[in-house]
Formats: structure tokens, sequence, C-alpha cells
């Protein structure tokens, strides 16, 4: 299976970049929520696309349920972490705040996007 999310050299460079505590709260809780992430995204997948014989059906649903609710949670956290760095004070951010601040937003956008429609693939 494919990697969905991966570091493509951002998170390392957000992390060079600034020592900025919330910006470096977000990174962390990114680079935590990586595997998990794709890890939910794959089970999705293969449940949505996986034609089901009723003694798996059970299964298959529950694999489900506990996809969804690992989704949730991590798009909570997210955006828990994401409006934290939203109410850094831009007027008196470096640039390389703002820098390492609007690649991390645009990651998590990725991030929550992708795993919205995953959601809605088994809701």
């Amino acid at each position: 299976d494919a990697v969905v999310f991966e570091d493509d050299g951002t998170l390392l460079l957000v992390r060079t970049a600034t020592t900025h505590p919330t910006l470096l709260r977000l990174l962390n809780t990114i680079e935590e929520e990586l595997p998990l992430a794709n890890e939910v995204v794959r089970i999705i997948n293969s449940v949505a696309l996986s034609p089901g014989v009723e003694a798996e059906t059970a299964a298959r649903a529950q694999r489900a349920l506990d996809a969804q609710k690992s989704v949730i949670r991590i798009l909570d956290v997210l955006q828990v972490k994401v409006e934290a760095v939203d109410s850094i004070d831009q007027a008196v951010t470096r640039g390389e705040i703002r820098m390492a601040r609007k690649a991390l937003i645009v990651f998590v956008q990725h991030m929550q996007e992708t795993l919205e429609k995953a959601k809605e693939r088994i809701a």
C-alpha cells in the first residue's frame, strides 16, 4: 500500500527553521500522527473497496468504526494545534516563523482534507 502522508522535506525544513514553541508543538503532533493517519487511510480503503463475505461483515464494520474514531481523534488534535498556531501574533513574527507557519498549515490542510474524504467513505 502506498503511503498517503509523507514528509517531502517540509517538516525537516520547519524543524531547522524555527524554535517557536507553538510551531514545534504542531510539528511534533504531525510527526506523531503520521503513521496512524497512514494506517487509518489504508484500513478505510481496504474496508471500502473489499467485497465482504457475510461472515466478515461484522469484523469489517468494526474495523471501519475503529478507523472512523481514529480519524475523528486525529482531526480534533490537529485542529486544536492549528488554532494555537493561528493565535500567533502575526505583527511581531519574523520571516522564518511566517514561513514555518505557512508550511505547516499547508501540510495539515492536506492531511485534514484527505482524512475528511476517508471518513466520508465509511460514514
